[in-house]
């Protein structure tokens, strides 16, 4: 060991002390110094999973150390209820974290809000700035991969802590319209995620489909044939996802898709492609509209746009088209294509 893990052993061992508690147990305490070692590290995390919250103040004085943070933010996290009292801790922490260490923290929060009762509004207050802050970081540093774990952590935050369910829906209808948008993304996801009881949001989410384009952050998704695709998350297209999941056949939901097919933008597109897929039969109307997309330049929207008229419905006029298709030059579409036409039977 080397006279760093010396200290930080010394450390962990008389923190709580300090704080007129029990001493950490030295054991305790060595395996949470363990947890910097990757030969040694899942043993620790088994073993001071075990502990429970006899490992927490240890755990919690790692949060510290920058070579212990992950693993131990996963362990807490792992311990569940017991580990409730680092959560202050973590909250505390999270303004100072370099972007690499904000999944790992959400990742924690995630774990621990279902059993710790974390309140939800408090977190989305809490951390909102943090992921804003840390994915603008990941782009100044030109890290693509860590804006979309950001990104897909968040939202996993977000509604593993019960936001969806405990917001009420004028309220995050009214957030569709604040300045920051992040926060307008993060309604809209919200609102998705309560599904028919959001129905009254609507007319806010249909107009939030024709705002501003202010980002596109992608974070990967599986499409019904197991292709791993990244898909942009926006304002509008999250409001676009949100609107399939609370009334995928509202009269005027597919009207809006279709006119975000002839979109300038390729995210926008695919995005528009994907939300009459997931309308399915009910968004027959706009077949017309996504056969038309087949020829375009973008190879993304093209596999978006074959998988959303296989989940609408594939007549003979539609297989027909699909196989004239069968020779495009990306192999992606061509095996898209090919997967649809072989699982689809004609209607």
């Amino acid at each position: 060991m080397n006279r760093r893990g010396v200290v930080l052993l010394f450390a962990l061992c008389t923190v709580v002390a300090a704080q007129d508690k029990p001493s950490v147990d030295p054991e305790v305490a060595a395996l949470v110094q363990s947890l910097g070692d990757a030969k040694a590290r899942s043993r620790a995390a088994f073993e001071l999973t075990n502990r429970g919250a006899a490992a927490v103040p240890a755990l919690t004085a790692a949060l510290t150390e920058p070579s212990l943070r992950a693993p131990a933010l996963s362990v807490l996290g792992r311990i569940g209820m017991p580990a409730k009292p680092a959560v202050a801790a973590m909250f505390d922490l999270a303004a100072s974290l370099p972007p690499d260490d904000v999944p790992p923290l959400l990742q924690a929060v995630a774990d621990l809000a279902p059993v710790c009762d974390l309140e939800a509004a408090a977190v989305f207050q809490r951390l909102t700035d943090v992921i804003r802050t840390a994915q603008d970081a990941a782009e100044r540093q030109q890290k693509p991969e860590l804006r979309r774990q950001l990104r897909w952590e968040w939202k996993r935050t977000i509604e593993r802590c019960g936001l969806g369910s405990k917001t009420p829906v004028d309220e995050l209808v009214a957030a569709l319209e604040h300045e920051d948008g992040f926060r307008r993304e993060s309604a809209a996801y919200l609102l998705g995620r309560r599904g028919e009881a959001a129905t009254t949001a609507i007319p806010s989410l249909l107009a939030a489909l024709t705002g501003e384009h202010p980002e596109v952050v992608f974070w990967p998704v599986t499409t019904d044939f197991g292709e791993r695709v990244p898909f942009s998350a926006t304002v509008q297209t999250t409001a676009a996802e949100a609107l399939v999941r609370i009334a995928p056949d509202a009269p005027a939901v597919v009207p809006a898709h279709v006119v975000r097919l002839r979109s300038a933008d390729e995210a926008t597109r695919r995005a528009s492609a994907a939300a009459l897929g997931a309308a399915g039969a009910a968004a027959a109307a706009g077949k017309d509209a996504l056969l038309a997309c087949l020829g375009d330049e973008s190879p993304g929207v093209v596999r978006e746009v074959v998988t959303a008229l296989a989940r609408i419905g594939i007549d003979a006029a539609v297989r027909e088209r699909l196989a004239q298709l069968g020779e495009h030059p990306d192999a992606q579409v061509r095996a898209t294509i090919a997967a649809v036409l072989r699982v689809r039977r004609c209607v």
